[in-house]
């Protein structure tokens, strides 16, 4: 997961808020065929590891371009952030209201999609990774601007 994070670091240095970088297209679409391929050339552990690191590489992209206002494939941070919005909105202050709402609709995403893949990941099992693998090619594409 932190080597994916380090890649991201890599190919992007020096990241500006909601800009997307030149590279991340490309990142997200070879990223696309990595995982596709592994899922029907790996053996489990090192498809594992190959989606481990992707996530690691989809996160720190995410982050680093929203202002780290969406963490994508880790729970703690959105936890933190809603204890710590609905604790200042408690106490008066509604300022982060507004990314309050958005933890808790990407909080609700996340346990609706955690239910979601462990169903299809039981039925499926290492064929359903191929979703990421349309989603991240999907995200390439628009990335670097190809209508979809």
């Amino acid at each position: 997961y932190m080597a994916g994070s380090t890649a991201a670091g890599i190919l992007n240095p020096r990241p500006s808020s909601f800009q997307l970088a030149h590279t991340v297209g490309p990142t997200f679409l070879l990223s696309s065929i990595v995982l596709y391929n592994a899922i029907y050339n790996c053996d489990t552990p090192t498809l594992f590891l190959i989606a481990t690191f992707l996530s690691g590489l989809q996160n720190s992209i995410t982050s680093v371009h929203s202002a780290d206002l969406i963490r994508s494939a880790h729970f703690s941070g959105i936890t933190s952030d809603l204890g710590t919005f609905l604790g200042q909105s408690l106490a008066g202050n509604t300022q982060n209201l507004n990314r309050l709402r958005i933890n808790l609709i990407l909080a609700t995403s996340f346990f609706s999609f955690c239910y979601f893949s462990f169903t299809m990941s039981q039925r499926y099992l290492a064929r359903s990774l191929l979703l990421s693998a349309y989603i991240f090619a999907l995200v390439g594409l628009a990335a670097i601007g190809v209508q979809i």
